[in-house]
């Protein structure tokens, strides 16, 4: 079989790349990239959000994630799904991606209740946003 030079969009490619993505799927495997009309997009992670942020923006969501890290180190957690949310969330992971996580290891938990959870967490450890204001970052007037 001749490959002509676009072989990557040509209906055959297009059929066995699903049929390998699906294959993957079923075996918990997760693709970095994700389908948008058709396309392959490589999903943006929390961690690479504000890669173009100015310094002190991105200094401030470090401190608040190794804040995090640290109390959530010493936490003893209410119930094992609440210990379970918060190490997605101390990953950086959205809500959406916490309950796809969740659900895939059999767990049901809405977005809402995931964000209820790291509230919960925030307020008890005092850490309640990652701006540079309230990390302490910016100078008050």
């Amino acid at each position: 079989m001749k490959q002509n030079p676009k072989y990557w969009q040509s209906k055959e490619f297009k059929i066995l790349l699903r049929l390998w993505d699906d294959k993957l799927a079923e075996n918990g495997f997760e693709d970095a990239e994700e389908s948008v009309k058709g396309s392959k997009w490589l999903k943006q992670r929390a961690s690479n959000v504000y890669r173009q942020a100015d310094a002190t923006t991105i200094a401030a969501k470090e401190n608040y994630f190794t804040l995090m890290q640290q109390h959530f180190a010493k936490e003893r957690f209410r119930s094992p799904l609440h210990r379970a949310v918060m190490t997605h969330v101390i990953n950086g992971e959205f809500p959406r991606e916490i309950v796809k996580r969740l659900k895939a290891m059999g767990k049901h938990i809405d977005r809402h209740t995931v964000t209820f959870i790291r509230r919960r967490y925030e307020n008890k450890w005092g850490i309640i946003s990652w701006t540079p204001e309230k990390m302490d970052l910016v100078p008050t007037k």
